[in-house]
């Protein structure tokens, strides 16, 4: 629905003015958050679970090497997830 997308397209611009500024900590953790406009979903889930995977894993990898362990574990899991999601099950299996 349009809200829906328009609430998207901000969540997205919020995640990369983040990447810009080098505050990869508060970006990582945006794309975790609950969104009460989307049913209570949470932004990574609700990119994934409509096709944007390809997407979601370009956010995911802008963020390498720049979060500290537990956030780069939960990164390196939601890649694996997203390439689940693609089909591509072997690239999954390297990062789950």
């Amino acid at each position: 629905d349009f809200e829906g997308d328009q609430k998207i397209l901000a969540c997205a611009e919020t995640f990369h003015h983040w990447v810009a500024i080098e505050a990869f900590e508060q970006a990582a953790s945006f794309i975790y958050i609950t969104i009460p406009e989307l049913g209570r979903e949470r932004l990574n889930n609700y990119l994934r679970d409509r096709g944007h995977s390809d997407y979601l894993l370009n956010c995911l990898e802008q963020l390498a090497d720049h979060l500290p362990l537990a956030m780069e574990a939960r990164r390196v899991g939601s890649i694996g997830v997203c390439y689940y999601y693609r089909g591509d099950y072997e690239q999954a299996i390297q990062y789950l």
